[in-house]
């Protein structure tokens, strides 16, 4: 596949285990191809699985997920799946470099800023340290209060 989803594709080569000796009649049904949370318990289960591992209900129809589905970050779910259900190892450092260029970082617009309020730091005023910096607060000392 060519273009930026395609580089970052290629980097990270999913094998997904197809194993034979499993019928899903066998299992009781379909199994999940993706990690889902209990709509009963709220557990998070595991993929490959069709019930849930702790009050034992039955998992959700997962029939209309396309696994080869692009996301916004330039990999597919399965990869992203995978990612999430795994340990990262050094192998994936440069995929994660690219995801974290891929994502848009989270800003809060001017206007935002602005509405926070600002304050000078008073003798009357409990002793706290700033909780950006971790400096004492000192009498004069302009700051602002996050919500």
């Amino acid at each position: 596949q060519d273009g930026p989803t395609g580089t970052l594709q290629s980097r990270f080569a999913v094998q997904m285990g197809e194993d034979e000796d499993i019928d899903e009649e066998d299992l009781g049904g379909p199994v999940t191809t993706v990690s889902w949370v209990c709509e009963v318990c709220t557990f998070n289960n595991a993929p490959g699985t069709n019930y849930c591992q702790m009050c034992e209900s039955d998992a959700p129809d997962q029939s209309d997920i396309d696994l080869n589905q692009v996301l916004e970050c330039g990999l597919t779910l399965a990869q992203v799946e995978e990612l999430q259900t795994r340990d990262i190892s050094p192998e994936d450092y440069q995929v994660l470099l690219e995801l974290d260029e891929r994502v848009p970082k989270k800003t809060l617009a001017k206007e935002d800023v602005d509405a926070f309020v600002r304050a000078t730091f008073t003798a009357a005023d409990p002793a706290v340290d700033c909780g950006i910096c971790l400096c004492d607060l000192e009498v004069g000392d302009d700051f602002v209060r996050l919500p």
